[in-house]
Formats: C-alpha cells, sequence, structure tokens
C-alpha cells in the first residue's frame, strides 16, 4: 500500500485537479536499495496485485514459483495458529474499508487458512499503514502533490513529472491525471546511499472481487493473536 514510502515535506506547483478515483487494478512493485556503513548494498523487491473501488482498497503479495517452501505458507515451520510466533502477516491480504459513516477499517485476510483478522486503529501502523483513506486510495496524499514542482522531463499525455529537492533528498512523482493515480513514486540520497521506487502498472479489473470468496471466513481480533 503506497502509503510504505515516507514522503517528505515539499514546496512549489500548480494545483491538481480533486477528480474523484476511478475504479483499477494494478501491479505495483516495490525496490529498495541501500549502502550499508560496512559499504555493503543491499536490495529487495516484491509485488502486490491492487485492487482499487469506490469503498475498498484490496493488496495482496504475490511470491514467486521459486520461494521457499516457509514463505509460501506465510508461518514459521513449526508456528500454529493463535500464538506469538503465527504473527508472519507478509503473505495476508490487506483490505482497506471505507464505512459509511467514514469510518476507516482494516482487515487482514488470510486466504489459506480461512481468516480475517481485524486490526485496531492503534496496530494499524505495525503493518506500515497510517490511517489516511486519502493515501490508501492514491497512494499518495494529493495535497503534497500541490507543493511540488513539474519537472521538465517528458511524460505521456495526462500524466505529468513532480518533484521536490531538499537537505540532499529528493522525492519524484510520475501522476497520472486520469487514473488519479501515480505511476511512479522514487525517493532517496541525493548521493545514491539509499533509494526506493513504487512502480504501478494499470491492469484490467477481475471479473470478481476477491473479497467476495471471504464472506465464511473465521474472524478474529488482531489483540487476540498477541495472548
Amino acid at each position: 500500500m503506497k502509503y510504505l514510502i515516507p514522503m517528505l515535506m515539499m514546496a512549489g506547483c500548480s494545483a491538481l485537479s480533486a477528480a474523484a478515483a476511478p475504479d483499477m487494478a494494478a501491479l505495483v512493485t516495490y525496490e529498495t536499495r541501500v549502502v550499508t556503513p560496512e559499504g555493503v548494498t543491499k536490495s529487495t523487491q516484491f509485488q502486490e496485485s491492487w485492487l482499487r473501488t469506490e469503498n475498498r482498497v484490496w493488496s495482496e503479495r504475490l511470491v514467486p514459483q521459486n520461494a521457499q517452501a516457509a514463505a509460501v505458507n506465510g508461518m514459521q515451520p513449526k508456528g500454529h495458529e493463535g500464538h506469538n510466533h503465527d504473527m508472519n502477516f507478509a503473505l495476508a491480504a490487506k483490505s482497506i474499508e471505507r464505512e459509511a459513516n467514514g469510518e476507516v477499517t482494516l482487515n487482514l485476510v488470510r486466504m489459506k487458512m480461512q481468516q480475517i483478522i481485524a486490526m485496531g486503529k492503534t496496530d494499524f501502523r505495525e503493518i506500515g499503514f497510517d490511517g489516511s483513506w486519502e493515501n490508501a486510495v492514491y497512494m499518495i496524499d494529493r495535497q503534497q502533490l500541490k507543493q511540488m514542482t513539474k519537472r521538465a522531463t517528458p511524460a505521456p499525455a495526462g500524466e505529468v513529472w513532480l518533484e521536490n529537492r531538499k537537505n540532499g533528498m529528493y522525492t519524484m512523482v510520475l501522476w497520472s491525471e486520469k487514473l488519479q493515480l501515480p505511476k511512479v513514486i522514487e525517493t532517496g540520497n541525493e548521493n545514491g546511499g539509499s533509494w526506493s521506487r513504487v512502480s504501478i502498472e494499470p491492469k484490467p479489473m477481475p471479473k470478481s472481487m476477491p473479497w467476495l470468496s471471504t464472506a465464511g471466513f473465521r474472524k478474529r481480533d488482531y489483540m487476540d493473536l498477541l495472548d
């Protein structure tokens, strides 16, 4: 969920429209690179399927076929349900919903275990969610975009490159007005010591929404798993 990359304070660009977000499906690729004090360059990459409708954002980790068995299961090798060592939610789908009263809820869905984990608001940040519906739907706070500087870098029709540079750090965004979604969010140090990039590739909407298959799943509270 983009809300995974920290955004910097930004300054300077013309206002963008506050258009409604159309239903969207996308493949999201997360990449990071950092040079450690020992001179070792460490890189990570993973992908998620991402789905946006009027009142729900759903994301789910995609696991390559050559992943180790423990990672595919999403559990410790000797773990079992309901104990502290069964707290690996990396592969759980994340369902962020906006209720009729405007309240934002977050559930983790373990598809293979047929289990829904309800997250309390104080636990949102445990999985990198700041509780903002705006950030969940648009993957970025559009108010920050309004204060970024437009780059001269060519962009496809209906898209624009925006940037901010401050104190040796930079943020660049390729924003699509049509999709109401960034195509790229990149942040890092000017000296190349750290770098993060989120790439969003639009995909066709699924024929059936994934959450429709969870109707009979067992529901649990996140705090119960801490016992």
